[in-house]
């Protein structure tokens, strides 16, 4: 019955191909979509993967420096703990020398005033115990000076 309506025949041909037009159009967006799904031409997969490997190095290194101070942390308290140690076992050790030096023969009488100058002089010469208080009373108020250059050849030339 359509084959006497007039155009029916091409309008069917027609509706065939824009059919199959519309199937082919269908199928290129979907490997175009599954390409794009795959090559990622935007890079935004690529840049979701960067950002999680960021994020993941960032979280490693926080734990490491976390790490790092809790065991720094613990090195300082143990450090203070070993000071304060040998701080009370110096002033035992001091405390103990004290009483024997005390308790010794003798320990009651003044040292000749000559000897103790003589000491002090000697220690004064070291750079360590050159600015001592103590020390400004034996040393010399001036330091040497050396002669004026004279001509070369002349008696102050080796």
């Amino acid at each position: 019955m359509t084959d006497l309506i007039p155009g029916a025949a091409q309008a069917r041909t027609a509706g065939r191909v824009a059919l199959w037009a519309l199937v082919a159009l269908v199928g290129v967006l979907g490997v175009l979509s599954l390409a794009s799904a795959i090559a990622d031409p935007f890079g935004w997969q690529k840049a979701r993967t960067d950002r999680a490997i960021a994020d993941a190095a960032k979280a490693t290194a926080e734990t490491a420096i976390a790490e790092g101070q809790a065991a720094a942390t613990q090195d300082a308290a143990d450090i203070t703990q070993a000071g304060a140690g040998r701080d009370t076992q110096t002033i035992i050790i001091r405390e103990a020398n004290r009483a024997a030096i005390l308790a010794a023969p003798g320990s009651g009488v003044r040292l000749d005033p000559g000897l103790v100058g003589a000491g002090n002089r000697g220690l004064c010469r070291y750079a360590a115990y050159a600015d001592h208080l103590g020390c400004a009373d034996v040393r010399p108020a001036d330091p040497a000076e050396l002669p004026e250059a004279g001509f070369p050849g002349g008696p102050s030339t080796p």
